[in-house]
């Protein structure tokens, strides 16, 4: 529900006005429900799968900074679109040329003048591809190298050439791009959060139901929010500190955490929500704006690390996944 009802904001609509807008196009509001459903079960695996194979040392993220590249992110955001031409893991050497052709063509039709969106909609094998392709804001650091290093001399409006990688044949749009200054102001948080997690004597269900009963009380007002985390809490640190995270910066925290921490007005308690940590609710006492520092640079920098380390994890791991799968048919005589 509120990944709908995020997908509803960007399109400037309530839930109930996105809803209907579908439905007056002829789709099926459950069997959009159940396709993004399936989506976040997708993401979440691959989530778990793959993040644990990742790991950036203190080293790799100064010299990461020190970089070209590392300067350049902090120059330079880009909004990308993609279209893939998938190849097979074991492609033969004809079918990889035939890829590459089609590929070629798309690059004609879209410098010629084709829609990239619906060319990506009716051509691409990208997981985005119903989107139109589109793959949003990045820092130009947290693109895969593959891409970064297409894009860094990209126009606003241009394509480029067919790239290849292990998946197949990439075609990257420049949506649009974006310079930033050496210094940017972030907004800054200041949390607090229970926590309720599964183990070997509390399964999921008993878990969320006890979250739920908790989130209750604090709103009812039958319990504070300090009482609720000290009582309650499976985060040790913050419990003994009723739930007091400190300053959080967006980067910090894992993404259904931060999404819920930005989305939460301020003074107001959040509904229960899911990480891989287990079930939360929180508070953002305050708000704050300030200028990034040099802890700020090395986080973005890691996290920007980490994040095209996954992606080209992310390949990796499809392709591990596809080699170790077989089909068993089994015919009756």
């Amino acid at each position: 529900n509120q990944a709908l009802s995020g997908i509803a904001r960007q399109n400037n609509m309530t839930l109930q006005q996105f809803a209907d807008a579908l439905r007056a196009d002829g789709y099926d509001w459950s069997r959009f429900r159940e396709q993004v459903r399936g989506e976040m079960v997708v993401s979440r695996l691959q989530q778990r799968s793959v993040a644990s194979r990742v790991r950036v040392t203190d080293r790799e993220v100064q010299r990461f900074l020190e970089s070209e590249t590392g300067r350049q992110m902090f120059q330079a955001d880009f909004h990308l679109g993609h279209i893939l031409v998938k190849v097979p893991g074991n492609a033969s050497p004809e079918q990889v040329s035939a890829a590459q052709e089609e590929a070629e063509a798309l690059v004609q039709r879209l410098r010629d003048g084709a829609d990239f969106a619906e060319t990506a909609v009716s051509e691409s094998d990208g997981p985005e591809a119903l989107e139109g392709g589109d793959l949003g804001w990045r820092e130009a650091a947290q693109w895969p190298s593959l891409f970064a290093d297409a894009a860094i001399d990209m126009n606003k409006g241009d394509i480029s050439e067919p790239l290849r990688s292990g998946a197949g044949f990439h075609i990257l749009k420049m949506i649009d791009r974006r310079g930033g200054g050496a210094e940017k102001v972030v907004t800054q948080y200041q949390v607090r959060h229970v926590l309720v997690r599964a183990d070997t004597l509390t399964s999921e269900e008993q878990a969320r139901a006890e979250i739920n009963r908790v989130h209750d009380q604090v709103a009812s007002g039958e319990l504070s929010f300090a009482e609720a985390a000290a009582e309650h809490s499976d985060d040790p640190g913050s419990g003994r500190q009723g739930g007091e995270l400190g300053w959080v910066t967006p980067g910090e925290m894992v993404p259904e955490f931060e999404q819920m921490m930005v989305e939460t007005p301020p003074g107001q308690l959040s509904p229960v929500f899911e990480s891989q940590f287990g079930w939360h609710f929180l508070r953002v006492e305050e708000t704050r704006e300030a200028d990034m520092s040099d802890q700020f640079r090395e986080l973005q920098a890691r996290k920007a690390l980490q994040k095209r380390r996954f992606d080209e994890e992310l390949q990796t791991w499809l392709q591990e996944q596809r080699a170790e799968a077989y089909v068993d048919i089994r015919l009756q005589s």
